[in-house]
């Protein structure tokens, strides 16, 4: 889905318009120069990898990519799906209240976790998906989620959180 942005929509009004609204959904008065290199960047087709200090805000950008997708695509906010592969069941859970709280769906994929919420992510109805690495890669269930239409079409970005904490690849 990011390639069918036009890359003048990344200099015009369009994309200041949606680095505004991101700001407000985060609750930051604006983003760092890096994040928004790395978020114009992913829009133009490119893989990014996105390393800084603690407390810089690597995770929203990530956690951005989704909102922004949907509001240059003039989309539904939802409608993008964002997975992020984190190690950290605790962080993941951290994180998806975060980002409840703040309006946006999100549901953690770990062992353990109620079937309903995860009847709801096979359904896609949330637009972020975090995930432990034994869940995505090693459960025949979340290879095929990841292969069905719906996924393919809506999942924009895959993001690895927290990889210096993952022992086996």
């Amino acid at each position: 889905m990011a390639s069918n942005i036009m890359p003048m929509a990344l200099e015009g009004e369009t994309f200041t318009e949606a680095l505004r609204v991101v700001c407000g959904f985060f609750q930051v008065e604006k983003l760092y120069t890096l994040q928004i290199i790395a978020l114009k960047n992913f829009f133009l087709g490119n893989n990014i990898f996105f390393s800084a200090g603690t407390g810089y805000g690597k995770s929203l950008v990530f956690q951005a990519i989704p909102l922004m997708a949907d509001l240059l695509e003039d989309q539904v906010v939802g409608t993008s799906i964002g997975i992020t592969i984190c190690p950290l069941v605790s962080l993941m859970l951290d994180q998806v209240a975060y980002l409840k709280s703040i309006g946006l769906n999100a549901a953690a994929v770990y062992n353990g976790q109620d079937e309903e919420i995860l009847r709801d992510v096979e359904e896609g109805l949330f637009s972020h998906i975090y995930a432990t690495p034994e869940s995505m890669l090693s459960v025949k269930r979340w290879q095929k989620m990841l292969q069905t239409p719906y996924f393919i079409e809506h999942c924009i970005v895959v993001a690895i959180d927290e990889a210096h904490c993952i022992s086996k690849w």
